[in-house]
């Protein structure tokens, strides 16, 4: 029977931590039965258990399953007197609140990971032996580091992890240093060291966790604003359906926005990396929304009530989902979506609303699963969240709606 003591199953924690899960379980159930039932050393026993769920925490955090990794670290702090911990220096609670700050910035909980930085400083400060104090202090600079990163400072933590680098002949964790400095270059807008640096950083890390994270900034930087195949026609055509549109909605108090001006697209073109077309940029350009429903039809078989959007309202609802992270699109990835064309998310960075509805948003797709796809109109329905294939064009949504309201009036 494997064992934690294994050279190689001590190696899972990184290579197959679901196995090493399956294995620090079984550890850990027999650590705590020892500890109920030995005459000796159940102190020791006890210590055994504690450190198994800790180990569990680590392996958890490194095949993704961080939500579970954060509810077994605050139950193991929930048996804890954390001010007598502080007070004492207590060595086994900043390893656990260590881990609990590493799952706390993936999920991107800053606030209480700055409560939690708070609480391990107070904890270093009395120490009472020097022993492991500069490995405490080592993991503290790098949450610190990661969560200025995240969330703070990003000049600071890139200016930490280039003195990393060149400071240790042979840096702990390279694979980790690496990462970090793409984030840092991705956030910078400097594309191609970003990758550089990823490319370095998935030659050191073995977990799947952070492999499959350094391929979500690898395919987020690798991502090529679409040439779109713009059809005059088409962008008179819709000049032409947004006219059919206003006289169909004459005599419901119709409302038009203000229309949008060439400035105010380039800034939320700007602001959200979506390349506008010619016919999205008509739409805001002479339409940009209105105040009242219409009934179009979005699927072959179904037809919805749904409001056309203004500009400022569009990145508004785009913005709902900032800031579209790696931990977000661990969320919104879906496992199966019939509908090839479309990206398998519930949401998507580079989707832009140009309609809200009943159980419905339809977006501009800028990121189809073919280039020549990119402009195509695609909806999301609420319940079930599912992406569909509407139309390969705006002025073809256009037109289709037009018709079905022509047709039920």
């Amino acid at each position: 029977m494997k064992s934690l003591k294994d050279r190689k199953v001590k190696e899972y924690i990184y290579t197959d931590p679901e196995r090493y899960i399956e294995i620090v379980e079984r550890d850990f159930e027999f650590a705590l039965e020892k500890s109920k039932t030995s005459w000796l050393n159940k102190g020791r026993w006890s210590t055994k258990a504690s450190i198994c769920l800790w180990q569990k925490s680590t392996a958890l955090i490194n095949c993704g399953r961080i939500e579970a990794a954060k509810d077994l670290l605050e139950g193991m702090l929930g048996g804890m007197n954390i001010q007598k911990a502080e007070e004492t220096g207590n060595s086994f609670y900043l390893l656990v609140l260590g881990n609990l700050l590493g799952a706390l910035l993936y999920l991107e909980s800053f606030e209480e990971a700055r409560k939690k930085i708070s609480s391990f400083e107070r904890t270093i400060s009395n120490i009472k032996t020097s022993r492991n104090v500069e490995n405490y202090c080592k993991l503290l600079e790098w949450r610190k580091m990661e969560l200025d990163i995240l969330d703070g400072d990003i000049e600071k933590s890139g200016r930490y992890l280039q003195g990393v680098l060149t400071s240790e002949n042979k840096p702990a964790n390279p694979g980790n240093i690496y990462m970090y400095l793409g984030i840092y270059e991705s956030k910078r807008n400097e594309k191609n060291k970003a990758l550089e640096y990823f490319e370095k950083a998935s030659n050191f890390i073995r977990d799947p966790y952070h492999l499959k994270k350094i391929q979500y900034y690898k395919t987020m930087l690798s991502y090529e604003e679409p040439n779109y195949n713009e059809d005059k026609d088409e962008e008179n055509e819709v000049q032409n359906q947004i006219d059919i549109l206003k006289g169909l909605l004459s005599n419901k108090e119709l409302k038009i926005n203000q229309f949008a001006t060439v400035e105010e697209i380039e800034e939320v073109e700007a602001i959200t990396g979506i390349k506008f077309n010619k016919q999205l940029k008509a739409f805001f350009m002479l339409f940009n929304g209105c105040n009242v429903f219409v009934q179009g039809k979005v699927m072959k078989d179904s037809v919805c009530n749904f409001r056309y959007l203004n500009l400022e309202e569009a990145l508004n609802e785009w913005r709902k989902y900032k800031p579209y992270s790696f931990n977000q699109y661990e969320k919104w990835s879906l496992d199966s979506v019939e509908e090839p064309r479309t990206k398998p998310y519930s949401h998507h960075k580079y989707w832009f609303p140009i309609a809200k509805g009943d159980n419905i948003n339809i977006y501009f797709d800028a990121d189809a699963t073919t280039k020549h796809s990119c402009g195509q109109i695609i909806g999301l329905t609420s319940y079930p969240i599912l992406p569909f294939f509407i139309s390969e064009s705006l002025a073809e949504f256009l037109k289709l709606s037009n018709k079905h309201m022509l047709e039920v009036n």
